[in-house]
């Protein structure tokens, strides 16, 4: 999506926002002890993502926007305690 496409009210994406998705555990030690925590992450809510725009792909490697992720995955969290899961 361009920048100039960016829907009303949303901030304007800058690439030096985003790092590979091998960096999520250090962002969020805590929630994301590895990288396998954070595969199994983008494996299974990579559509919630996508609509968060919180993950992008450059090539072969997945991108994520720390912020943007954190959003998506609070999203997620609150959603499966609405299920009783």
């Amino acid at each position: 999506m361009a920048a100039h496409d960016a829907p009303r009210g949303a901030e304007s994406p800058r690439l030096a926002d985003w790092i590979p998705l091998e960096q999520l555990p250090k962002e969020f030690p805590d929630k994301l002890p590895h990288l396998n925590a954070a595969l199994w992450l983008v494996r299974n809510y990579r559509a919630d993502m996508v609509t968060a725009q919180a993950l992008c792909r450059f090539g072969r490697k997945i991108f994520i926007h720390p912020a943007r992720f954190e959003a998506a995955m609070i999203a997620v969290g609150v959603r499966a305690a609405g299920r009783g899961s």
